[in-house]
């Protein structure tokens, strides 16, 4: 055994030597000294002295973009504070920087004494606490952790591609750790394998598009750049001859003599010969896109979805399908070796890229920008590197003609002034291995902020060529804001006396650059010299001093401003628009799929597909047809004779508008409501069947003029912005709300409920499903005038003990958030005979005009059920962080459960989602990353809340149950159907499931274990086995490793502690293709019904009313549906073992339908 050590100091330097760290810069500190003396003695390891820790953090950025990595140490407290700006700029920018930081001695740490650099209170991470917004990945470095945690850092700042934070303990960089040098493995570095079905349909679905175009292009983007694919484009591109474009963040990734290059694509600040050509493409292919505001003209790109294929690193979308995990690292090489030849480009008639030459004024002299940028095409040597500054000069290299070789540093979505000439002290010393040479342009109020790096310039010896614009202040703020303002001038400065005054020529100094050219210059010919003598004294610093008419501008940068000032004031309208509507968003029940080849569906398919398809999903998702009259059917086999009862349905039943299929709907959700309803006779053997659709206000208008007249989830019958505002918010005129409710259907105060995630509900008649009318009066169907949207849930639960319907509603306003929580009895007291009561209802409904259009001519017996409810029920408001999405909760014997997952409504989201025209919940953000799952705990008997518990942060659409334990019962179980994130809700597009792209599944069952008492949530499974799959944290916590969806119980059990679980098989690539039994004592799928071709709905478990104990004494119901055959069939299964007991085929077919309840 060998005994040589390796301090923990030296070994963080090993590392970072072996990833190509040869500098590491900072500015010295008393916690960080330690570690300093360990780089100067490395010996390969230079240290880069700077003069503050912001300009450190911008060199190691620069260091960071040519040499693949970066590193810079600073001081705790106000060392790191001072660098988070820059750190923060290579987090957005997606730049891998290493943050080492020298914190106080452990001992110090643990006993919380009050140190310098502390803000007096013994916490010693709340630095390292501000720096998880702005990294990837953090460490506090200990004896035992620190090799496994600096190896864990390092892999995801490299993987990653984003900065890593790492405290070192002054008292720990010297620590010997029983390592032998020798004997350290490099990192493992190679990335994950996409999943090989969604990476091969991902590839079979771009190849099956691109035979179809006529014409593709290609658009490179910053990522491409940041995560080193530009060989594997470069590969592409000369497999297929496609032309190429670059955004300005990936400027220089494109060879500009490149055959195939077209020139820089950012909205309207394009050439417009690159406007046509983009937008004339029928087929763009998109690679590593980032759709910032300068990156995109100040947003006018104008890339529709339906003819966009995005690459990304962590997913590929085609159009609007997303293939999660499929890297476009392994993609790309996948899709050059497939291409067919028959697409290989034609490019002989391509003419040459070139750039317009300015039109300038003969008679001036004046150094402009127009000429500037134009000129510096002819005078910057090949494979120089390029720094611009935010401001003008990022903007003027937008259409400035490359240098063959050039690599371009811009800070542009990040854009802190003074980047530049950090960056470029960075790139520089990264750059000198290569011979590479810098230009840097700056801005001389940007210069004001960082000009002390010139001392470090001339201390390091480098051979960069500074130009500095001075034009006399902040001219890219006088263009925006204030140009006459005085808060935009500065002081002037002589600046190219910078070399003198930062200590060149002084003998005390060490030795230093050797300086050039040092000057002014006023005229196209003064600066046409001094950058000749710069370009050829390659080993000395040169700093020109450019002066320029004060307001003059790259015509980019004046037309992003246009842009960005044009979407800004569009974004006031809206906002002005937000603050006084009302509005609710339609969420519902998901059914789960898997992507497989993205097809393109034609209008003659929108009625069936061919019946030889092995799996015939498209019938799934058909509209069928009304039964309204009772029809009698006799089952094949036999069901229990006491079975007997009513079992109704509710789904989508229709997907266009008197079966025209230009009128097809987008999504899932947007099927309108069809009800079903089984009776039962077991002594006859029978069940009688009836189906009809609820004659919603919504239904009735559409199906009246042939076209969709109110706003569905993801379908919205007007264009323009502000017809999606009348057609999706409450507002002054609901006529464009829809009240299509089409998730469940519920028993309350014995009429039956059809519901949906909107203020409204549908009242039909049990015997019938005749319309009754519309219930608005229920306190979270009534939104207040402040309110900005509002949703409320499908899923109402009984109260078994206290004979009660318990609902909910989160609610968004402009006074906060607020959950609202109803209590409404079975049994409503005597009502009164008085003859204002009545009244009280009409005069509700004729002073509230948000329901005029659903009451005018409400039946009397509807307006006494709405008068019932609004009378009996106990309502409680609760305010609330958020407004997030619940689509059910579960109550135990004494309380109520809701999981507020961090699925948040966002009022800019929702902006974003009116704009575009995309499904509802794009108007929420998922926060699951930063925030938790708030569990809250409200009592049945009062109304209050006992808990508020944070929890982990995951995404359900389904409790199962929960129930009480533990003593005097203040522990509470909690069992949901659980996903990682909330991706699957976007999944869901009808396109899509007709042609079998379904997700990677469904969720896993996770138990929670609430704790009153010490307000504490745990998961008694956590980690019970190891992660695996799309949703690998639910998987390792679940209690049964099996994906499904639509979980329930014995109704009879709701509440209290229970053993099974009945639900649809959701795998990978099917539908819901079998019903399970799950047990919860022995963790294992314990039945199972399957049949090939079929997809069966959710299981209603109907117990055997004798009493006889035995949790699953009782029968299972499901509607299922003969794929190939398009043929419905009631499915009865014997509860305990799964054996089918009867069927009855049904005179129609049932299309995917939600939820249901027995009576």
């Amino acid at each position: 055994m060998s005994s040589k050590k390796i301090t923990i100091g030296n070994y963080l330097l090993r590392r970072l030597k072996d990833l190509g760290v040869d500098i590491i810069f900072g500015v010295p500190g008393d916690y960080n000294l330690p570690f300093l003396d360990q780089i100067e003695d490395f010996g390969s390891i230079q240290w880069g002295n700077n003069c503050n820790e912001l300009n450190a953090s911008y060199a190691a950025d620069g260091y960071a973009r040519i040499r693949g990595i970066g590193a810079i140490v600073t001081t705790f407290g106000v060392g790191e504070l001072s660098a988070i700006n820059g750190i923060a700029g290579s987090y957005a920018e997606m730049v891998p920087v290493v943050h080492i930081v020298g914190t106080p001695p452990t001992a110090s740490q643990a006993s919380g004494a009050i140190l310098h650099h502390t803000l007096g209170n013994g916490d010693f991470r709340a630095f390292a606490n501000m720096y998880k917004e702005v990294t990837i990945a953090q460490a506090n470095l200990t004896k035992t952790n620190a090799v496994e945690e600096i190896d864990r850092v390092l892999t995801q700042c490299l993987m990653k591609g984003r900065p890593v934070y790492i405290g070192l303990a002054v008292d720990l960089s010297d620590y010997e750790l029983n390592i032998d040098p020798a004997e350290i493995k490099p990192l493992n570095l190679a990335t994950q394998r996409n999943p090989k079905d969604e990476h091969e349909a991902a590839l079979e679905a771009i190849i099956d598009i691109a035979k179809r175009a006529q014409n593709a292009v290609v658009i490179v983007d910053a990522c491409a750049i940041r995560h080193e694919m530009m060989k594997k484009v470069l590969t592409f591109l000369d497999r297929t001859k496609l032309p190429v474009y670059v955004t300005p963040m990936a400027k220089g990734g494109i060879d500009e003599n490149h055959p195939q290059f077209r020139g820089v694509f950012s909205g309207n600040c394009s050439t417009e010969q690159v406007q046509k050509e983009i937008y004339d493409a029928d087929l763009i292919l998109s690679i590593g896109s980032m759709n910032s505001d300068f990156n995109t003209g100040g947003f006018t790109y104008r890339l529709s979805r339906k003819k966009t294929i995005e690459f990304h690193t962590y997913h590929t979308k085609i159009f609007h399908a997303i293939y999660d995990k499929v890297d476009m690292r392994q993609l790309l090489p996948d899709l050059t070796e497939q291409w067919p030849a028959e697409l290989v480009r034609d490019n002989k008639n391509l003419k040459p890229f070139e750039i317009p030459p300015p039109a300038l004024d003969a008679k001036s002299d004046a150094i402009v920008h127009e000429y500037f940028w134009n000129k510096l095409s002819d005078l910057i040597p090949e494979n120089s590197i390029i720094v611009a500054e935010t401001g003008t000069s990022e903007f003027g290299i937008f259409n400035m003609r490359a240098p063959k070789g050039a690599t371009f540093l811009t800070q542009i979505l990040w854009g802190s002034i003074g980047y530049s000439v950090g960056a470029a002290l960075g790139a520089s010393l990264a750059g000198k291995k290569d011979n590479r040479r810098v230009f840097v342009f700056v801005g001389d109020g940007s210069f004001q902020l960082v000009c002390q790096e010139i001392s470090s310039m001339l201390r390091f010896q480098s051979n960069l060529v500074l130009l500095l614009l001075n034009n006399d202040g902040y001219t890219i703020e006088k263009l925006i804001h204030g140009p006459d303002r005085a808060y935009n001038n500065i002081q002037m400065w002589r600046y190219h006396k910078s070399f003198e005054y930062f200590g060149n020529g002084l003998k005390q100094n060490r030795p230093q650059a050797t300086t050039g050219f040092a000057g002014q210059v006023k005229t196209r010919d003064e600066f046409e010299k001094a950058m000749q003598q710069a370009v050829q004294e390659t080993e000395k610093l040169h700093f020109l001093e450019v002066v320029m008419p004060p307001m003059d501008a790259p015509q980019s940068l004046v037309l992003t401003i246009e842009g960005t000032r044009e979407y800004k004031r569009r974004e006031r309208e809206v906002e002005f628009i937000l603050v006084q509507i009302k509005t609710y968003f339609i969420f519902s029940v998901v059914i789960l799929h898997r992507h497989f080849p993205l097809q393109i569906m034609t209008e003659n398919q929108c009625c069936e597909k061919s019946e030889s398809d092995a799996w015939n999903n498209y019938n799934l998702f058909t509209t069928t047809t009304e039964c309204t009259e009772e029809k009698t059917i006799e089952f094949q086999g036999k069901i229990p004779e006491w079975l007997k009862g009513n079992l109704y349905r509710n789904g989508p039943g229709s997907y266009e508008i008197n079966n025209d299929a230009a009128t097809t709907f987008n999504h899932l959700f947007d099927g309108f409501a069809y009800i079903q309803k089984y009776s039962f006779d077991g002594p006859s053997q029978t069940v009688r069947f009836r189906g009809s659709f609820v004659k919603s206000r919504t239904y009735n208008e559409s199906t009246k003029n042939g076209q969709l007249m109110m706003r569905q989830f993801g379908t919205d019958p007007c264009k323009s912005i502000f017809g999606r505002f009348q057609s999706f918010f409450y507002g002054k005129d609901p006529a464009t709300a829809t009240d299509d409710t089409g998730v469940t259907v519920q028993m309350v105060q014995n009429e039956l409920l059809a519901l949906t995630e909107i203020p409204v509900g549908n009242v039909l008649d049990p015997d019938t499903l005749e319309p009754v009318g519309p219930l608005v009066t229920l306190p979270f169907g009534q939104p207040k005038e402040s309110t900005i949207m509002s949703t409320t849930t499908a899923h109402v639960m009984y109260d078994a003990k206290r004979k009660m319907t318990v609902g909910y509603s989160s609610r968004a306003t402009k006074n906060g958030n607020f959950l609202d929580v109803v209590f409404i009895p079975e049994e409503p007291e005597e009502e009164g005979t008085k003859e204002d009561d009545n009244d009280h209802i009409d005069k509700l409904f004729e002073s509230d005009r948000r329901f005029v259009h659903l009451t005018t001519n409400m039946s009397e017996r509807a307006k006494k059920y709405n008068h019932r409810i609004k009378k009996t029920t106990k309502a409680f408001r609760f305010p609330s962080n958020h407004t997030c999405y619940m689509h059910s909760a579960s109550i135990s014997e004494n309380y109520l459960i809701l999981s507020e997952i961090p699925l948040h409504f966002d009022k800019f989201y929702g902006l974003w989602f009116l704009m575009s025209g995309g499904i509802a919940s794009s108007a929420f953000k998922w926060n699951g990353d930063t925030l938790p799952t708030y569990f809250r705990v409200i009592s049945l008997d009062t109304g209050e809340q006992v808990a508020y518990i944070p929890g982990p942060a995951f995404f359900h659409f389904h409790h199962v149950n929960s129930y009480e334990s533990g003593e005097n019962k203040r522990k509470i179980l909690v069992d949901i159907c659980a996903f990682d994130d909330q991706r699957i809700i976007d999944e869901l597009h009808l396109d899509k499931l007709r042609d079998n792209i379904f997700p990677s599944g469904g969720g896993y069952l996770r138990r929670f274990e609430l704790d009153l008492d010490g307000n504490t949530c745990s998961e008694p499974n956590a980690n019970a086995r190891e992660p695996k799959g799309n949703h690998c944290f639910s998987y390792s916590h679940s209690l049964v490793p099996v994906q499904f969806e639509l979980p329930r119980i014995n109704p009879n059990f709701i509440g209290k502690p229970y053993r099974y679980v009945y639900g649809d098989r959701a795998v990978p690539g099917r539908l819901f293709d079998a019903l399970i039994k799950l047990d919860l004592e022995t963790k294992q799928e314990v039945c199972k019904w399957e049949e090939p071709y079929t997809s069966p709905s959710e299981p209603i478990f109907v117990p055997n009313p004798d009493g006889s104990s035995g949790e699953d004494n009782g029968v299972v119901l499901s509607v299922v549906l003969d794929q190939k055959a398009k043929r419905s069939f009631l499915l009865v299964l014997d509860g305990s073992n799964f054996k089918e007991l009867a069927r009855a085929y049904l005179p129609v077919h049932i299309p995917a339908s939600f939820h249901g309840n027995f009576y």
